[in-house]
């Protein structure tokens, strides 16, 4: 979440207040600011069990005008806004969970498209309602 190419075009759920430990906006999700943790129900703790998103999430949306790092295929340039990045976590730090309420989640939250790095190497260990 602090990644400097990133900041510019992180997603803010504005009618969340950051760390007070509420749902603010009723959504069912406190404190999702910026996403959430499905997996391990947080909206303060985005990292999962690593940095695999901050990758992806650069890959598409690191800022073009910063000469930082790299540049994302749609992060913005001329000083407009580029892709949003929405965090939501299925790959927790305990627990893997939660990818359908991802999933969800993004679409209530105005997501149009998603991105899942989500790698299955077990035949069979997928929920039937993340499939559909």
């Amino acid at each position: 979440m602090d990644h400097p190419d990133l900041q510019k075009n992180i997603w803010v759920n504005t009618g969340e207040i950051c760390d007070n430990g509420l749902d603010d906006d009723g959504n069912g999700f406190i404190d999702d600011c910026y996403g959430y943790n499905h997996a391990d129900d947080s909206g303060s703790s985005l990292l999962g069990d690593g940095s695999h998103g901050s990758h992806c999430s650069g890959t598409v949306a690191a800022d073009n005008d910063n000469s930082l790092y790299v540049a994302g295929v749609a992060g913005g340039k001329e000083g407009n806004k580029g892709a949003s990045i929405m965090t939501s976590v299925g790959f927790g730090v305990t627990v893997y969970d939660g990818f359908a309420e991802a999933l969800v989640y993004g679409a209530d939250n105005g997501a149009r498209i998603s991105s899942n790095s989500w790698g299955y190497t077990v035949p069979d260990s997928y929920d039937q309602d993340e499939l559909d």
